[in-house]
C-alpha cells in the first residue's frame, strides 16, 4: 500500500487522475472572457490540494 501511496505522490501531474479537473477548469476559463465569472463544480474527486491551487491561478 505505501509502494503505491508514494508513485502517487511522484507522479507529474498530468498521470494523476484528478487532472482531468485542471484540464477541464483551464480549458473552461480559457474559453470565456475575462468578464465572465465561472462557477466550478465538482464530484469528490476534485476535492484536493491540486485542483484548488490550480482554481486559484486562474
Amino acid at each position: 500500500m505505501q509502494q503505491h501511496v508514494k508513485k502517487q505522490e511522484t507522479d507529474p501531474l498530468s498521470k494523476k487522475c484528478y487532472y482531468r479537473w485542471v484540464k477541464a477548469l483551464t480549458t473552461v476559463e480559457n474559453l470565456v472572457s475575462k468578464s465572465t465569472r465561472v462557477i466550478h463544480a465538482f464530484d469528490r474527486e476534485g476535492d484536493i490540494t491540486e485542483v484548488f491551487h490550480q482554481v486559484r491561478q486562474l
